[in-house]
């Protein structure tokens, strides 16, 4: 009887073990917190697909000046959202503001004799732009310009 009850018990002892050594992990979200998605532990894309996702506000990061365009830069601002349903599903959506004309320094420049071009580098956004304008020194031989900025 001792022996039953022994074999019995170490089945049990074995059962819980495997328990929780095969356990289904709960979703962890990008900060590495475990998350509850709608009060089920069910896989993250399994309720992506069945949520009809209600965005909420998360927080909102403004990620500096961008180039926009040859002529301007903007402020990108993105606002981060997280579905209210699954907790789960996030988006990002992106908006441009104060858009501004570049602005910086010239790092080459050449003349065709009556026009020169200048390449820049706006001090917003680092990107790199061009200009023309009517070369002060001109007309002239192209490539002996004395009036070019760089």
């Amino acid at each position: 009887m001792k022996k039953l009850i022994s074999l019995i018990l170490c089945a049990l002892t074995i059962m819980t073990l495997s328990l929780t050594a095969f356990a289904t992990p709960a979703p962890v979200d990008k900060s590495g917190e475990t998350m509850s998605p709608a009060g089920s532990n069910k896989p993250s894309a399994e309720v992506q697909s069945t949520c009809a996702h209600s965005w909420g506000y998360v927080r909102t990061v403004y990620n500096g000046y961008v180039w926009r365009s040859n002529s301007t830069c903007a402020l990108e601002v993105c606002h981060k959202l997280r579905c209210n349903i699954c907790n789960i599903a996030t988006k990002d959506e992106f908006e441009y503001m104060d858009p501004a004309s570049h602005s910086g320094s010239v790092y080459a420049a050449s003349c065709s004799g009556t026009v020169q071009t200048w390449h820049c580098t706006c001090s917003r956004c680092g990107g790199h732009f061009t200009k023309t304008i009517t070369c002060p020194g001109g007309p002239h031989t192209p490539g002996y310009c004395k009036v070019l900025p760089v």
